[in-house]
């Protein structure tokens, strides 16, 4: 068996992640425009309302993919005999402990009531869609780049995005109505995962039956990651019930329609790591040589495309949330300029704890990311609480940005110190600080009321990528690789494989 150049699996890694870039772009921009309309045709009640119903469900689903994810990420990479064998245990037991975790979400939502009654329904659909997606993003999504099928992935999600956006769209014009909404993402997210498990099935990876004892070793094997799932889960979807608690209905609302822009950039960039992770353990498989400069490469990138980037969103963040929101939402806009920052700082925590994931011992990695998400969870309630009581109308949302912007430059840290060497330290420390400080510096102005002026937004970015080149964070060679990491991608998409291979 011959082992791929170190050469070969860099431009491999670059371009699949390329292609699963575009992607996740496209989905973004194309869930930007039904997102961006909700608030405003909704109203900050029926928005709060909706968000709950986003996110609560996935408290109920946090234990679900039991940490298969990193067994993926690990052991199926480039192993399509062990893909074969384990693959219809895995999706057996993903179903089953699904189908218990929704069962208790239907019980719950029938006997407490968390909401008015006529939105049980729009949990129960939203409920739906949210285990189709955890479905979609731990395991089948994982499985298929792992398994080099990385542009059956792009195919899929783009039509069936496309096919979500424009029904939203669709019924936001003729009636809002957010349980219409919530059975749009049900009927589209499990078709999404019906066309997966097809496809698994197309491709001879479901040739084995069912086996208990296959489950029992890989939950062995996935165990130690169970807590960090579980943790991940609920930590990312706590928002809305510590909004609740410590806020009115009008508040959440704000900080709902925040999200409507700034969980597009999240969901982007969650799109993008959770492919990065089974790649990085498919060069860990076939080239561990060029497994750090591929990493150090990333950490840079993220550096030098994420400071232009969160500059934009950070200025303009002001004219978004009173054109495309309306005057109701004017107040978030203090919020919405930390988005960017808070996004910049979020993509460093998750390709670090991905470094982890791969690397680590399995109780070095819990405890990172337990401590983590406590610190996190801690510092949202803090910063949400003494915001709310103390200033004025849509501070609970700068509170909570704040607080997690503080809680995620910690763990990032912590993640660097664990998973990289001092030498490796220095050279992925050094461009994210050289990113993160003027983007915290530029949003910290602007909410203080420094920046308002167009003329001073448009010197601020013509000054950027002067920054950027004379601190060595843009360097010519990145243009280069740029350049012809698109022109191969381009070369390839005339040469569209089925969907079947």
């Amino acid at each position: 068996m011959t082992t791929p150049s170190s050469h070969s699996v860099r431009h491999e890694f670059a371009s699949t992640i390329s292609r699963l870039g575009l992607t996740s772009l496209a989905t973004s921009m194309l869930a930007m425009l039904y997102k961006l309309a909700m608030p405003r045709l909704l109203g900050t009640t029926a928005l709060a309302d909706f968000y709950f119903s986003e996110t609560f469900p996935y408290l109920f689903f946090a234990l679900v993919p039991f940490g298969i994810g990193n067994y993926i990420a690990r052991n199926l990479a480039g192993n399509l005999p062990l893909a074969k064998r384990s693959l219809t245990s895995i999706l057996g037991f993903e179903a089953i402990a699904g189908s218990v975790a929704y069962g208790l979400l239907i019980i719950t939502i029938i006997y407490r009531n968390p909401m008015e009654s006529q939105a049980v329904g729009v949990l129960a659909m939203m409920g739906v869609a949210c285990l189709a997606s955890i479905f979609q993003q731990r395991i089948l999504r994982p499985t298929f780049i792992a398994l080099d099928a990385a542009g059956f992935v792009s195919r899929l999600e783009l039509s069936f995005r496309s096919s979500l956006t424009v029904s939203i769209l669709i019924s936001l014009a003729i009636q809002p109505n957010i349980k219409i909404i919530a059975m749009l993402y049900a009927i589209f997210e499990s078709g999404a995962v019906g066309l997966y498990v097809w496809s698994c099935w197309q491709r001879g990876w479901l040739s084995e039956a069912f086996q208990f004892r296959t489950v029992l070793q890989i939950l062995k094997a996935s165990l130690p990651f169970t807590a960090v799932t579980v943790m991940l889960a609920i930590n990312g979807n706590t928002d809305s019930i510590l909004f609740r608690w410590l806020t009115d209905a009008h508040e959440t609302g704000l900080y709902a329609a925040t999200n409507r822009l700034g969980l597009i950039a999240l969901f982007g960039v969650s799109v993008i790591f959770s492919s990065i992770l089974p790649m990085l353990g498919r060069v860990l498989h076939q080239s561990p040589e060029a497994y750090q400069g591929i990493f150090a490469s990333v950490a840079r990138l993220i550096g030098c495309g994420g400071l232009p980037l969160t500059t934009v969103f950070t200025l303009l963040s002001p004219d978004f949330s009173q054109i495309i929101f309306g005057a109701e939402y004017a107040a978030a806009w203090r919020a919405l300029s930390l988005y960017g920052v808070y996004m910049l700082i979020v993509a460093m925590n998750m390709l670090l704890s991905s470094n982890l994931a791969i690397r680590a011992r399995a109780p070095t990695y819990a405890g990172a990311i337990g401590f983590s998400l406590a610190l996190n969870l801690m510092s949202a309630s803090i910063g949400i609480a003494v915001a709310y009581r103390y200033f004025g109308e849509g501070s609970a949302g700068t509170g909570r940005l704040l607080a997690g912007i503080a809680s995620d430059l910690t763990s990032t840290l912590i993640f660097l110190y664990l998973g990289q060497t001092k030498l490796e330290q220095k050279k992925i420390l050094k461009p994210f600080l050289l990113a993160v400080i003027p983007a915290l510096a530029i949003a910290s102005l602007q909410i203080m009321g420094l920046i308002n002026a167009w003329l001073e937004r448009g010197i601020i970015m013509i000054l950027i990528p002067f920054y950027m080149y004379f601190t060595g964070l843009l360097q010519f060679r990145d243009v280069l690789f740029t350049v012809k990491t698109v022109k191969n991608l381009v070369a390839r998409l005339p040469q569209k494989s089925p969907i079947v291979a």
